[in-house]
């Protein structure tokens, strides 16, 4: 059944942004022997030529492209009247210039490239069409808005973990100090004046670590936020250093909340231990953005796969093991230092570890 315009009822769902409809129909035409029907329905092409997937590409609808690209029987290289197929649609929604990465249009330009899908052939007078000059004037005006936020945030990560260096949780040892009737097993040797109280220990060395990384990815996101704010460097020079300082900033707020937690834990373990471990879990919350991203990727990911199967393991293993480095590689790195001070036997610091 179609209407006055050609179109099915995957076509009407789509426009109307049905996603229940859609999705409860392309899990019935994977039904065992609905191949004909489900080929017939989800390659159905409009007057213009149009089928569903260059519908739901056009307007930008994440889920609904998943669902469609999912299914193994929907063509994904068709072309409409004016000679597009969806990838060239899915490259003429994604913005030049300045964007955010993981924006509806790009996450479907990226599936369709991972899935094999075809451009069709474009005349070079319309490349402009699909990637459009630059106004680096209004480009520039963003990049100066979003560097003046990051730099907020990466001085103040700065600026909280030059102060955590400095007091350091527990405090320091004062001259005369010779261990007295402490919480914490005495040093060894005598109390060296202006050592901190609580080192010693797996936990006290996370702390550090963390803040020292989280320190180092501050300060490396407001410096190379300096170049930003250049109007004389290359305006794509800039894209890539304020995506990175970005990048480092995120990294250091990760880093922070690791050191947050270890230094509570280093507090409150040995007079309330649960309370330690609910500061803990609590903490990890922080954590939710990163876990949206690789949730995200996941699912463009098993779209992937539905897609082409077995082929798909080739490069399927490291996309999943970069989408997981990209958020989480400084937990990767603490975690490292930790796990090899404790295969040397803590010979990286002092004797006496807890």
């Amino acid at each position: 059944m179609r209407n006055a315009d050609g179109q099915t009822f995957l076509h009407v769902a789509v426009q109307k942004k049905r996603l229940g409809v859609v999705r409860l129909a392309t899990r019935f035409m994977l039904g065992p022997g609905r191949q004909a029907f489900t080929t017939s329905v989800v390659n159905a092409q409009d007057k213009n030529g149009d089928t569903a997937l260059h519908l739901a590409v056009d307007a930008g609808e994440l889920s609904m492209c998943r669902l469609l690209i999912m299914n193994r029987n929907t063509n994904i290289n068709l072309r409409n009247m004016d000679g597009k197929t969806p990838m060239d649609i899915a490259a003429g929604r994604v913005e030049s210039g300045f964007y955010f990465g993981l924006s509806a249009p790009r996450r479907i330009l990226t599936v369709l490239s991972f899935a094999n899908a075809l451009a069709g052939n474009n005349r070079r007078d319309q490349m402009q069409e699909y990637h459009p000059l630059l106004d680096e004037k209004a480009e520039s005006d963003k990049i100066k808005d979003f560097a003046q936020i990051v730099g907020i945030g990466s001085v103040l990560v700065s600026t909280a973990t030059f102060a955590a260096a400095l007091a350091v949780p527990g405090g320091v040892w004062s001259p005369g100090d010779s261990g007295g009737k402490r919480l914490v097993a005495p040093p060894p040797v005598v109390a060296l004046a202006g050592t901190p109280v609580l080192t010693g220990s797996y936990v006290f060395d996370g702390f550090v670590i963390s803040n020292t990384l989280a320190f180092i990815c501050s300060t490396l996101a407001t410096f190379t936020l300096v170049y930003c704010g250049v109007a004389a460097v290359d305006i794509r020079k800039r894209f890539q250093m304020v995506s990175f300082s970005l990048i480092l900033l995120l990294c250091s707020a990760r880093s922070f909340c690791a050191a947050f937690t270890f230094a509570s834990y280093l507090l409150l373990a040995k007079v309330a231990h649960g309370t330690a471990m609910a500061s803990c879990v609590l903490t990890s919350l922080a954590l939710l953005d990163g876990f949206m991203f690789l949730r995200s990727s996941l699912n463009d990911m098993l779209v992937i796969f539905w897609r082409r199967k077995l082929s798909s393991l080739r490069y399927g293993p490291a996309f999943l093991l970069t989408n997981f480095l990209y958020p989480f590689w400084p937990y990767v790195v603490i975690g490292g230092y930790l796990l090899y001070d404790f295969l040397t036997g803590g010979k990286l610091h002092s004797p006496g570890r807890h």
